[in-house]
């Protein structure tokens, strides 16, 4: 018999809703829109604001690799397990620009989840043209700390 998953009922239960009342201070900040939630899988939603971009009015890439670290931990917290898990590496590969005022899809996945490293991946996408801007991959790692509601 499958346990309870905590987490992702708490999650299923925000799609539509901004992350402005979440856990995490920098997601209250990103404010995407969830859009999807599932075990290990998330997919948010994003505008491009003026406080997100460079001096081009481009999604800066600072604020590019937070997002994606965000969205990663959401995915792992998905997953329903008691400890906190924490980013131990990120990659991020750039392909595209994203710019002010447009909408961005945030897809991240576990691709494997260890009992003390878990493997997460996440994609970030133009809403309008489905393009592949962003690609990103991150290790996290079990830590004592609990979640705590």
């Amino acid at each position: 018999m499958e346990n309870e998953n905590t987490q992702l009922q708490l999650l299923k239960q925000k799609i539509g809703s901004t992350m402005k009342e979440g856990l995490s201070p920098y997601g209250r900040w990103i404010d995407g829109k969830l859009i999807s939630a599932e075990l290990g899988e998330v997919v948010f939603e994003i505008e491009v604001r003026h406080d997100m971009v460079n001096p081009m009015n481009m999604l800066h890439g600072g604020a590019t690799a937070g997002i994606i670290d965000e969205v990663i931990g959401i995915a792992v917290f998905s997953l329903g397990r008691v400890n906190f898990y924490s980013t131990i590496n990120l990659v991020v590969d750039y392909f595209a620009s994203a710019h002010l005022g447009q909408i961005i899809v945030i897809k991240s996945s576990v691709i494997k989840a260890g009992n003390n490293i878990v493997h997460v991946k996440c994609e970030i996408f133009s809403k309008e043209t489905n393009k592949l801007l962003v690609h990103g991959s991150s290790n996290l790692m079990k830590i004592e700390q609990k979640f705590t509601f």
